[in-house]
């Protein structure tokens, strides 16, 4: 099968055409230029992974895979390049700690005194510091609070993560972190004395958006110059920026993907698209770009029907999807 490079731009010219309305909005224009320009910043690095990773993220979303077998369900999904830089990519990233934060939460009556609390730490900005050193310092300041009696005797278990952002008015790189903890009750004024890394603690209830701040995104490109970005992605080559301690350890992540189980019209479309393919097993990874997916679906004369509607299907439940994170989006601006 010849399968055509696409841009991250021509794979949005094709959607413009080949589907319906909903995808245009879906798939968020606003985000296209500021994604393109920093692929473009990553791919001018000096660093040969650095200038992957912008390859990477140039390519994000150009193909789409068929994931699965003839013996499961199956849909088809846009390949991701998992960089922390790509807002596409953020949501799939943490899928897997969001989806063990759940889990905490549904066992929240066995932890502590059965209530959440969301803490967000922050640190001084110092003008003169580099990236690196700024997150050196908070993950430092981070392990000696989190091993302090202060601490431990009122915390059972928590999940962190830490943020990234360029301070214009201070002119310097801002770490803070966002946690959410079991434990028993921790003053405001007690939890700030003994956290000397920086001037603002806050302390609150988890609420329905608390999942949102705390999973969104690692480091805010907005306002980075190329150089900034360049600096951020070496700063955070190979760092764990999600860390969950004490009693969340003992709640484990969920392996694979839970798929729901085919229909027999299911099975037989992703056999047939594998055969297309001349895959011998249906259980290998098919790859479509947009237009050979769209032609599928609405063109190729020789394809049954159970496998048009299949392939009508899963496109309908992926622009469901992206609406979806489109609507979230205009809901928190």
């Amino acid at each position: 099968m010849s399968r055509a490079r696409l841009s991250s731009l021509d794979t949005r010219e094709q959607v413009d055409i080949d589907l319906a309305a909903v995808a245009v909005e879906a798939i968020g224009g606003d985000d296209k230029g500021r994604r393109i320009r920093v692929a473009e910043a990553l791919m001018a690095g000096r660093l040969g992974r650095i200038r992957q990773d912008g390859r990477r993220m140039r390519d994000c979303s150009t193909t789409v895979l068929l994931q699965g077998s003839a013996a499961s369900a199956a849909r088809i999904v846009p390949n991701r390049c998992d960089s922390r830089f790509c807002s596409l990519c953020n949501a799939h990233r943490h899928r897997k700690s969001r989806d063990r934060f759940q889990r905490i939460v549904e066992l929240k009556d066995t932890m502590g005194d059965k209530r959440l609390r969301f803490i967000t730490l922050t640190q001084r900005v110092f003008t003169s510091e580099s990236c690196r050193d700024a997150l050196d310092r908070m993950q430092r300041e981070w392990g000696r609070f989190r091993r302090s009696k202060l601490w431990k005797d009122h915390v059972v278990g928590c999940v962190v993560t830490f943020e990234l952002t360029w301070s214009t008015k201070l002119d310097g790189w801002h770490v803070h972190a966002h946690l959410v903890a079991s434990g028993s009750y921790f003053d405001q004024r007690e939890l700030a004395s003994g956290w000397t890394g920086g001037d603002i603690v806050d302390v609150r209830a988890v609420t329905e958006g608390t999942e949102r701040e705390l999973f969104k995104y690692t480091v805010k490109t907005s306002n980075l110059k190329s150089a900034q970005i360049q600096e951020a992605a070496e700063a955070l080559y190979r760092r764990k920026l999600t860390r969950f301690y004490g009693a969340y350890l003992k709640v484990k992540p969920v392996d694979g993907l839970d798929q729901a189980e085919a229909t027999e019209a299911d099975r037989m479309a992703v056999s047939y698209l594998a055969r297309l393919d001349h895959l011998a097993d249906p259980a290998e990874m098919v790859s479509y770009t947009w237009k050979r997916l769209t032609w599928v679906a609405r063109k190729d004369p020789g394809v049954p029907k159970h496998v048009r509607e299949f392939a009508w299907k899963v496109i309908g439940e992926l622009l469901a999807d992206l609406a979806a994170k489109s609507a979230r989006k205009q809901r928190r601006v």
